[in-house]
């Protein structure tokens, strides 16, 4: 592995359900826990970037203009998609194969094995790219687990012919797959009960998943070179920049000893930008990445021994995740105003967090930015200072893979509940209620599932609240979108990250979080941005929390 693939791994979890608040305002650990999945799923995307997302030394460095057609949905796939299909091989031959351990604060949370493969398909010879990654996080005596399995198929040139994608978390399995034809990447996005297809604009220069490793390998970096890389990015369908750094020659510490490596900065410019540090021999294989997201992130080369051990370590990313403030908030759901302080330690506050209807950033300086967040419920008026509310696009009431608001229980589940109500507020009250009440079942397995499978398992963390609340208030046309960012956790003291809605309510976006169940929310939730989950790749919605975990610091200025 190298940059790209193990950059994907930092990206997913932020475990799950809440039982009945009492009192409200006492976020208990139930709620704490439900935020893992999340974390989960950005720590696995993160990853993927730093291990094998780059491209052939030959690519243009302009940006792509990325045009994303109309989705075409179906709500049960045919057996087959011709379009779509991976070519059978006529014959494979075996030509590497490498097995990597990854660690989180020195603590093995995963393993990463990848093969490469010749295949003949039609008599052409090709390349097949495997890389099959397992990462699992310990807490309270279950796990939070996520497998992401990446494929891509080349020419021997290094010109992208297809790729898939599998994330699989519990029972949730999410697919994606592209097939390169007429200047197109054609794409095609499977979850429960759903495929969506759609198509980006496609050089047939630019890299695929693992461009960064080849590139390299076919041509290793000299100390003092610089090489800026276009290509597609592990475990998304973004096409990213990557600007790779020779630094020099060092003495690098690998799992069994000592070893001299050329040291190379990376950075990985997409939705998120992610740095990060690879060191190479002087053939360009990678034996070690570093991935700097806040949470120290490191991947080592081993053997399959080595690297299929089971973990032993205690790390809790619940704690490692939690932004802990001087003094409590008392009552935080129900308070009116909250001025923050905002530091990161490396980016600009008022460049992360989103400004809205409901929160005021103001930048202080490069590192600091004082955010003011206001509970808003329908019919209030705009507050000076507060931008106007953007209205709905057609994504934000339209079925997607996650928020499946066109399957048949959910309609049905949408239309028993608040039957006789007309009121779009009351419906969203009664939905918000329904989801909070009815996804009681704690379970650690998971990081994000689908609308369709929650409503089938019962069971899930903040996102699976969101997608849930978000495919009930669709189904009745009431637009909703999930928002992303943190919320105050009374028994740490501090701040988790977390999911939650804002629905359309009388030409305003109105916070609700199904996991409180409460009717609206106070001012104790910090926002990062908003997403109606429609993209070919619906996890990618996560990545701007990639660039405040781990690294942010808050101070209470005020509290109404």
């Amino acid at each position: 592995m190298a940059s790209l693939s193990h950059l994907t791994r930092n990206l997913t979890l932020i475990e799950r359900s809440c039982r009945v608040l009492t009192p409200l305002d006492a976020l208990t650990s139930e709620f704490h826990n439900s935020c893992i999945g999340l974390v989960v799923t950005l720590l696995a995307l993160s990853c993927l970037p730093l291990a094998g997302c780059g491209q052939n030394a030959h690519s243009p460095n302009a940006s792509p203009a990325i045009t994303i057609t109309p989705d075409e949905t179906s709500a049960d796939p045919p057996p087959q998609q011709e379009a779509n299909a991976e070519p059978a091989a006529d014959s494979q031959k075996l030509l590497r194969e490498t097995w990597d351990v990854v660690l989180i604060e020195g603590q093995k949370i995963g393993h990463a094995h990848e093969t490469t493969r010749e295949i003949e398909v039609d008599g052409e010879k090709l390349l097949e790219i495997i890389s099959q990654q397992n990462m699992t996080i310990k807490r309270s005596g279950q796990t939070v687990g996520q497998y992401i399995e990446i494929t891509s198929v080349e020419k021997p040139s290094g010109r992208v012919v297809s790729f898939t994608t599998k994330m699989v978390s519990g029972e949730s399995v999410l697919e994606i797959a592209g097939t390169y034809g007429d200047g197109k990447m054609k794409l095609q996005t499977t979850t429960s009960g759903k495929t969506t297809t759609s198509a980006i604009n496609w050089d047939p220069n630019w890299g695929g998943p693992f461009a960064d490793r080849l590139s390299l390998e076919r041509k290793p970096m000299q100390p003092g070179e610089k090489r800026t890389l276009r290509a597609l990015i592990a475990g998304t369908t973004e096409v990213g920049e990557i600007e790779l750094k020779a630094i020099g020659r060092e003495s690098a510490k690998l799992l069994d000893g000592q070893r001299e490596l050329l040291k190379i900065e990376s950075v990985a410019r997409f939705s998120a930008t992610i740095p990060g540090r690879i060191w190479a021999d002087d053939t360009g294989e990678v034996l070690k990445t570093s991935i700097d997201t806040g949470l120290p992130t490191e991947t080592y080369r081993t053997t399959k021994e080595n690297a299929l051990r089971e973990a032993d370590g205690d790390f809790d990313l619940g704690v490692s995740t939690l932004v802990k403030i001087e003094k409590p908030i008392e009552r935080p759901h129900t308070t009116k105003k909250i001025v923050y302080l905002a530091r990161l330690k490396r980016g600009d506050p008022s460049e992360k967090f989103a400004n809205s209807p409901t929160q005021s950033v103001k930048r202080i300086d490069e590192h600091t930015a004082e955010i003011t967040v206001r509970s808003l419920m329908p019919g209030e008026l705009d507050s000076p200072g507060f931008v106007n509310p953007p209205e709905p696009t057609d994504a934000d009431g339209s079925p997607n893979n996650l928020i499946q608001s066109d399957d048949e229980l959910i309609v049905n589940m949408a239309n028993q509940i608040a039957a006789n109500e007309k009121d779009d507020w009351a419906v969203a009250r009664s939905f918000e209620k329904h989801v909070r009440n009815t996804v009681t079942s704690k379970s650690f397995s998971q990081a994000i599932a689908s609308a369709s499978d929650v409503a089938r398992s019962k069971e899930g963390d903040c996102t699976e609240h969101a997608v849930l609340l978000a495919a009930l208030c669709r189904a009745r046309e009431i637009p909703a979108r999930v928002a992303m960012g943190l919320v105050y956790y009374a028994p740490a003291q501090g701040f988790a990250y977390h999911m939650w809605n804002e629905v359309w309510i009388n030409d305003q976006w109105i916070p609700m979080d199904a996991t409180l169940g409460r009717g609206g929310i106070g001012a104790a939730h910090l926002k990062v941005a908003d997403s109606d989950l429609s993209s070919a790749s619906p996890v990618s919605a996560l990545l701007p929390v990639i660039d405040v975990i781990g690294q942010l610091e808050l101070e209470i200025i005020s509290v109404e």
